[in-house]
């Protein structure tokens, strides 16, 4: 799944999360953080993150993802072990403004 805004735009993305009701894990919890890494190199820009329900909600200031593509994961961190749950490609165009 690749995702697409603009460089001057604020970005809200949604991570739906479920767990088998037979897993060691069957609710949301501990912490989590969002992360886009650029592609060609650089540091990772983290997102302001909260929890609701069974949902972790990221989001981006405008103006704090640059022009090119990127890898968003969503890690969880549960019981001190780090899992990342979900992975999106991002792709961020010039803006017209």
């Amino acid at each position: 799944m690749t995702i697409t805004t603009y460089a001057n735009d604020s970005l809200i993305i949604d991570f739906p999360v479920t767990f088998p009701t037979t897993g060691p894990v069957t609710a949301l919890g501990g912490v989590a953080s969002v992360s886009a890494d650029l592609l060609t190199g650089g540091a990772a820009i983290v997102a302001a993150t909260s929890m609701a329900g069974s949902t972790v909600t990221a989001t981006w200031v405008a103006g704090a993802l640059a022009v090119g593509i990127y890898r968003v994961q969503l890690k969880l961190t549960i019981a001190g072990q780090v899992q990342t749950v979900a992975e999106v490609k991002l792709r961020v165009l010039p803006s017209n403004a």
